[in-house]
């Protein structure tokens, strides 16, 4: 059995370089920069994290995750639905073909991926705690009914659509910009994950942009596995790949929550068995990020996770924004000791 390590997401409560510098006296080596949440300063985030590990005088590694095409509501002011309750969900950029009075949802690039939805699918926001179930196709928008509306929507709520085969773009301009101003201050991460990896264009897609900034360089490229097509594609993906990331909470949106356990196992083996890179990701101290309270469940969720040979768990809240950032580091790495022993 190998050594799993924690993959630490920064964000408030990881950014600066004294807190890196925490996180890496309890053993925390690896650093991921999500590049979704566009209001973040991402290259003061990876500037922060080698300066502490400059000061520390230890070698880490860098992980940039890209959010994909993926949209974000975007233009849509703060409401709560009630289940039953119709919606248009439309382009950001287009014209809505029937008001009707309803409070309608705006996504940008939307007209793009309507092709690949069907009536019947489901269109979730806010991680699941919004549920739509589309009830008819129009040329720039869908007309869905409310299954479930547990909080409210606006600008910046996510979307998933976990019964529909769209081929999201790994990359875009703005990840670029990003890529480009790394660059520019001597930055090359070590890896790159790939959100809602489907096929190995998307793979190629993403080394070309990178050898085009950082020629000859090893960047690992990391698929997130998170929607059926990516679960049907996993060995292309993987024989085209350095590894996946189990991205737990959007891959549970897409299927029967009883088959997780089975389905990250399978991943699990697949991923040693062709010698590739395994990171586990999601809600492993999420209970304790908000209340400092160990949760049993939890614990043994990390034991598994090592026992199934993980290289790396990523800790998302639990470090980017939790009062507890560093018990939860600690207790993990304190089950990791343990069961290598």
């Amino acid at each position: 059995m190998g050594t799993t390590k924690i993959l630490a997401t920064m964000g408030p409560t990881l950014q600066t370089v004294e807190q890196v510098e925490e996180m890496i006296k309890r053993g925390v080596k690896q650093f991921r920069i999500h590049m979704g949440l566009r209001t973040r300063d991402f290259v003061g985030y990876y500037r922060n994290a080698l300066n502490g590990a400059e000061r520390m005088n230890e070698k880490i590694e860098v992980l940039l995750d890209l959010p994909s095409s993926r949209p974000r509501i975007d233009g849509m002011d703060e409401y709560t639905y009630t289940v039953n309750e119709y919606a248009y969900i439309y382009d950001r950029d287009e014209q809505v073909e029937n008001i009707n009075n309803y409070v309608n949802i705006p996504l940008p690039v939307f007209k793009n991926m309507i092709s690949g939805i069907k009536a019947g699918d489901r269109v979730i926001f806010r991680d699941g705690h919004v549920v739509f179930i589309v009830e008819s196709i129009c040329e720039n928008s869908i007309l869905a009914k409310c299954v479930k509306a547990d909080k409210w929507v606006k600008t910046g709520s996510s979307s998933c659509f976990p019964d529909s085969d769209i081929v999201f773009s790994p990359i875009d301009e703005i990840d670029i910009e990003y890529f480009r101003k790394m660059k520019d201050e001597g930055m090359c991460p070590d890896k790159v994950a790939i959100s809602f990896a489907s096929n190995k264009e998307q793979i190629e897609m993403v080394r070309k942009e990178f050898f085009k900034i950082w020629n000859n360089n090893k960047i690992k490229i990391i698929c997130k596995i998170e929607s059926k097509l990516g679960l049907r594609n996993i060995d292309e993906l993987l024989d085209n790949s350095d590894g996946i990331m189990i991205a737990r909470g959007d891959l549970l949106l897409c299927i029967a929550p009883y088959k997780l356990p089975k389905i990250q196992m399978e991943l699990a083996n697949i991923c040693k068995s062709k010698k590739k890179i395994l990171i586990i990701a999601t809600e492993f101290f999420e209970r304790y990020a908000e209340s400092g309270i160990v949760n049993r469940a939890e614990l043994s969720d990390v034991a598994l996770a090592v026992r199934q040979n993980a290289d790396s768990i990523m800790l998302a809240r639990e470090t980017g924004n939790s009062c507890y950032a560093y018990g939860c580091v600690e207790i993990i790495n304190q089950i990791i000791e343990s069961e290598n022993k």
